[in-house]
Order: C-alpha cells, then sequence, then structure tokens
C-alpha cells in the first residue's frame, strides 16, 4: 500500500513539473526584415538560451515564471522581450551604427577607434552612396581632413591626383599605396567600382609604414570591398542619368536652293564694294559673277553655275 502511494505521489510531482513549463517560437530579423542567423536568445534570470536558426527562427521551452527574454546579435542593439501568454514572437533589432563606427581599417588589421594612435581617416559606405561618383578617388576629395586632391588632367577614367602628406618628392611618384582588402592595388582606380566599396580608410601618420615599408612613404588607402553574408541574398539597383544641351542656341541654316544664290550675291557684292580699291558697277558685277566674262566668276568659287545652269569641267 505504501508503495503504490509512492508511485502516485511521483506521478503527480512529474505532471505538476511539466506543467511548469511551456514551448515558445518566434523569429528575429533586422531593419529590412532579413532574418538574423544565429542571433543569441536568452531566458532573462536563468540559464536558459538558444539561436536562430538559418531563417532567423528560434525554438524555446521556458518556465513559467520567466518574464523577459534576452535577444542579442553582433552589430545590433541587444533588445527585451516581455513574455505574455502568446506562444510566437516576432522581434527586430535595430542596427547599433555606434558599435559598427567604431571598428577602423589599419594596416596590420583592425583596431577601435579609442585604442587609436595613430592618424587614421574614414570613410563608411553610407557617404559613397550618397554621391554620384564614376572613380573611386572622387570619394575622398573633401571626406577627409588633411588630404589634398588635385583635379583630373581631363583623359577618361583618370581620377583626382591623392597627397596625403603633401609634396615630399620631386622626381618620385606623389600617389599613395592603394591597398585592396589587405593586397597592395597596382592598377588604375577607375577600374575598382565604388559601389563595391565598403570603406575607405587613409592612414597618414609613419605607422602605415608597419607592414607596407617605403611604399607607404606617401600614405596608404586602405580600400575595403562589400562581402556577402551567409544566407542572405541582397540585390541593389542604381539608375543614373542625364542629359546634354547646347551652349549656344542653334543658328539658323540655308539648304542647298539658298546656298548657291547666297554665295553668288556675296561674291557680286564683293567686286561692287571691295575692302581696298574702286569697285565696278552692279551691272559688270553681275556679269562677273555669272561667269559671263573672262574674270573668275561663280563657277571657280563653286562646281555648279545657278546662273547659267553650266557644271564647272575643270
Amino acid at each position: 500500500m505504501k508503495k503504490v502511494l509512492l508511485v502516485l505521489i511521483l506521478v503527480s510531482a512529474a505532471a505538476v513539473g511539466l506543467s511548469a513549463q511551456r514551448t515558445i517560437t518566434g523569429i528575429v530579423t533586422d531593419e529590412n526584415k532579413e532574418p538574423l542567423i544565429g542571433a543569441t536568445v536568452l531566458v532573462e534570470g536563468a540559464f536558459l538560451g538558444t539561436i536562430t536558426d538559418v531563417s532567423g527562427e528560434f525554438r524555446l521551452t521556458v518556465p513559467e515564471g520567466a518574464n523577459t527574454l534576452l535577444i542579442s546579435y553582433t552589430g545590433f542593439t541587444t533588445r527585451r522581450v516581455d513574455l505574455t501568454s502568446a506562444t510566437n514572437y516576432s522581434v527586430q533589432l535595430a542596427s547599433d551604427a555606434v558599435t559598427l563606427s567604431d571598428i577602423v581599417v589599419v594596416a596590420y588589421g583592425t583596431a577601435r577607434k579609442e585604442a587609436l594612435t595613430g592618424s587614421v581617416g574614414s570613410i563608411k559606405s553610407e557617404a559613397i552612396e550618397r554621391r554620384p561618383v564614376n572613380n573611386v578617388t572622387t570619394v575622398i576629395e573633401g571626406a577627409s581632413p588633411g588630404v589634398v586632391t588635385t583635379t583630373a588632367n581631363g583623359q577618361p577614367g583618370s581620377g583626382l591626383g591623392i597627397r596625403i602628406r603633401g609634396f615630399g618628392s620631386i622626381n618620385a611618384t606623389q600617389e599613395p599605396l592603394y591597398v585592396v582588402d589587405g593586397v597592395p592595388y597596382v592598377g588604375g582606380t577607375s577600374n575598382i567600382n565604388p559601389d563595391d566599396v565598403g570603406s575607405i580608410g587613409i592612414l597618414k601618420d609613419a605607422s602605415a609604414t608597419a607592414l607596407y615599408g617605403s611604399r607607404a612613404a606617401n600614405g596608404v588607402v586602405m580600400i575595403t570591398t562589400k562581402q556577402g553574408k551567409k544566407g542572405r541574398n541582397n540585390v541593389s539597383l542604381k539608375v543614373a542619368q542625364g542629359f546634354a544641351t547646347r551652349g549656344l542656341p542653334e543658328y539658323e541654316r540655308v539648304d542647298a536652293f539658298d546656298y548657291y544664290p547666297l554665295i553668288w550675291e556675296s561674291y557680286r557684292n564683293s567686286l561692287v564694294y571691295p575692302v581696298s580699291g574702286t569697285g565696278i558697277s552692279r551691272d559688270s558685277a553681275n556679269r562677273v559673277a555669272s561667269g559671263l566674262t573672262t574674270r573668275t566668276g561663280v563657277t571657280d568659287l563653286l562646281a555648279y553655275n545657278p546662273s547659267t545652269c553650266r557644271v564647272n569641267r575643270s
């Protein structure tokens, strides 16, 4: 009798324990409603948690007394979600712009701004997207203090001249060293698509020579391109259009039927009113211009004589 009573007590206790827990589900997205993979979901005040899957969804069994979820993701602000009687939650995280802007690309990797002692300028992709540029050097113009830019020479595809440390050489080059994704770049800057640039770092002081040596004597322009993210598809479209008009209005023009008589009349008037000397009479000028005399007529000026319908065969 005692054994049966003990079994009943254990079964009742197990039933109570099962009813004290519940399972909740949800999805974690960013500001663009894109799912966040690997976001951390924790129960506040308990050692319970999970991470989101490739679809940004999570499933978690929480105790009945749990009140709050803490959801965090790298580069996003942590959000507190109050638990209610609902079993499904949709959570949207906001990007932490302050945290993202604290990271600076330097010659030997990345560093936080507060731990950086060198002179470094940083240009983010947001500043690039707001400007219609066709060369990556145009982005640097006016965007970084202490950097001097010179106007391009007008050659198609040429970029601006960048002077990070002034004009320090007479015969040697004064251009900085361009490094794209950690690799020194020796091609033309016009070959770099500005839409593919994620950030630009400008190393101005002597610390730039820590990795690149004397090649960095004129400074270094660190270009980091955009990188894809696993499990996310991102399609962007950029359209630019323009138009060109004449600086001066188009003049009225004559056709072939008006051109020949005007040439004849111009030649006739030059005989009547010459620049120097005394002109001939209008009747004589008419005969000369029509080619009816031995003097040079309109036939020698044009292949076709409109006065006599005679073709100049000479």
